[in-house]
């Protein structure tokens, strides 16, 4: 039996109608650190929550700090020995080589003082050499030297190795940054006095009105 030609067009058309089925997708989303997925609302809407933490900052390094250099001393006045008819006063700053200095009217009953300033910058361990004698033709006399942190100071008082009596001839040795023992320490940034007098063993050997000049050299050894 045939059906008929509408019955069959009107099912047809209604197997055509029919929609397929809509696929699902999978989606994965990584929240950041601290964050969380919130409750879903009634529109389907899902809220992502984060925390207000603020993150630990890097800590800044604190530099290290540049030494000052010890600066170089400048020593200033005058000085006057007790006891003595006169005062003469020498100053010198020790450099990296040689520095020879001569006295003026030198004579009997004067002090010598040289004012020794120590550069900040001098390695500590150099050594220095202090000595010298008469200038000229004048003629050679014994005398009395010490170095000392004190200006006018005929002693030993700094070390055994920083005094000289009754020589001609004076020859000390002095070390930078502290003593060795035997030889006087002088620090760097100090100020130090070479002391000389025309006298050995409490008495005089230059007379009044007498020259005895000298020189002292100043040695980086």
């Amino acid at each position: 039996m045939k059906r008929p030609v509408t019955r069959a067009l009107a099912a047809a058309l209604s197997s055509a109608c029919i929609a397929a089925p809509v696929p699902v997708l999978g989606v994965t989303i990584t929240l950041p650190s601290g964050c969380s997925i919130g409750v879903q609302d009634s529109s389907g809407n899902v809220s992502v929550i984060c925390g207000n933490s603020t993150p630990t900052p890097t800590p800044t390094p604190t530099p290290t700090p540049t030494p000052t250099p010890t600066p170089t001393p400048t020593p200033t006045g005058s000085i006057s020995c007790a006891g003595f008819a006169s005062t003469q006063t020498i100053d010198v700053t020790l450099g990296t080589g040689s520095i020879r200095l001569a006295t003026k009217s030198f004579t009997g009953n004067t002090a010598l003082v040289y004012r020794v300033a120590v550069p900040g910058t001098l390695p500590t361990g150099n050594y220095y050499r202090f000595s010298g004698t008469q200038v000229g033709s004048d003629q050679a006399h014994l005398r009395t030297a010490a170095i000392s942190s004190t200006p006018c100071d005929f002693s030993s008082q700094l070390a055994p190795g920083a005094y000289v009596e009754g020589s001609t001839d004076v020859t000390l040795y002095a070390r930078v940054g502290g003593t060795d023992g035997y030889y006087p320490g002088i620090v760097q940034g100090g100020v130090y006095y070479l002391n000389i007098e025309n006298a050995a063993w409490g008495s005089s050997t230059c007379g009044v009105g007498e020259s005895c000049n000298m020189y002292i050299d100043f040695v980086k050894q």
